[in-house]
């Protein structure tokens, strides 16, 4: 089952890893540029802190959604630059695989589709940005994504299982990209 799953989604887990692999590494980008990617980083860290003394912090006037899913990928070790990234680049990373089963029943051919679904992402210069970048887009799109298919799934199936993941998905989407 595992190498079937691998076999149907191996570009999109190798080509926007690939592709980030050679922004960061090659070129140098480390996701952060203006204002408001700075701040995420600062809330970031501001976060984990709290999470390690038990006394979170205040003063964010923006989402929490993002600094909050950065701030655990930092547990596992990994600088707060770097993991801000990863979240932009596995939410692209899930949003190729909720896509291509959104699709799925309308295409006349997988392969094509996943193709498809890739020159979008690499010749798309928002997305692909959105992918490197410090900043919620891709994380927020993750979750209205998510929330949709869940949202097909509810209705072909009725399984509740997948409106509780619908509902889910919508809220952290709302706590991605709205201050609360």
């Amino acid at each position: 089952e595992l190498v079937q799953f691998l076999r149907t989604y191996y570009l999109y887990l190798v080509l926007p890893v690939l592709a980030f692999a050679i922004a960061r590494l090659a070129f140098g980008i480390d996701g952060l540029y203006g204002q408001d990617s700075y701040e995420y980083l600062r809330f970031t860290k501001a976060i984990y802190a709290g999470f390690k003394s038990g006394n979170l912090p205040s003063n964010f006037f923006w989402s929490v959604g993002y600094p909050l899913v950065g701030s655990i990928f930092i547990f596992t070790g990994i600088p707060a630059e770097l993991s801000l990234q990863l979240v932009s680049l596995f939410s692209l990373i899930g949003i190729l695989f909720y896509l291509h089963n959104i699709l799925l029943p309308f295409a006349k051919n997988a392969h094509v589709l996943k193709y498809y679904l890739i020159a979008c992402v690499l010749f798309s210069p928002l997305v692909f940005r959105s992918a490197m970048v410090c900043m919620s887009d891709m994380l927020c799109v993750f979750f209205v994504v998510s929330h949709i298919y869940h949202g097909f799934r509810y209705v072909n199936d009725l399984k509740v299982t997948h409106l509780c993941f619908a509902i889910f998905f919508a809220v952290c989407g709302v706590l991605t990209r709205y201050g609360v």
